[in-house]
């Protein structure tokens, strides 16, 4: 970085302007960061760095606004979101609650065994390597897997589906009108 010194802003990759830009921001420690598409211009190598350098900064207590449309990193670094479609609030929230939200009632299932007849599944999904059960609403991923169980079925995944938040977004925005 220091080869860097003598250079002009002008005269950076686009992505070590992002990097200085986000120092300057924070150098004087502010209590409130705004951050717009901080993820667009680094590399992998600069994208973590800025990513750590965030977590630090909510561990002491920051603020942090990140506008974004990455929503791995969102997922990654907030807890709370606001996802705004076209100038209006389309969903707003603690993170984890959206999420369980918008589940699909499904469940992503690894297993040696037969699946026949488990009470409270509706339908099935072959994806290749896993089957994704999906539910009736009323029968919770624990009572599938004490049935599983039960049977002596021999259980290598058992992952309770929800949706990325990309997903969510995309879904969100389609139902928009």
């Amino acid at each position: 970085m220091f080869q860097h010194k003598d250079k002009k802003i002008e005269q950076l990759s686009r992505g070590m302007g992002q990097i200085i830009q986000f120092v300057t921001t924070i150098i004087h420690d502010p209590d409130l960061v705004i951050l717009d598409e901080p993820f667009a211009g680094p590399d992998p190598v600069n994208r973590e760095m800025l990513k750590e350098l965030i977590r630090e900064l909510r561990q002491h207590g920051k603020t942090i606004i990140l506008s974004t449309h990455q929503m791995n990193e969102v997922e990654e670094l907030c807890d709370r979101i606001l996802m705004i479609n076209k100038g209006k609030t389309v969903l707003y929230g603690e993170l984890s609650e959206i999420r369980s939200r918008f589940r699909n009632n499904s469940i992503f299932l690894e297993c040696e065994g037969s699946l026949d007849g488990l009470a409270g599944v509706t339908g099935e999904k072959n994806h290749g390597k896993f089957v994704e059960l999906f539910l009736d609403g009323k029968t919770s991923s624990q009572e599938v897997l004490a049935q599983l169980l039960a049977r002596d079925i021999t259980v290598d995944r058992f992952e309770v589906s929800t949706p990325s938040l990309n997903e969510i977004f995309i879904q969100v925005v389609k139902e928009e009108p």
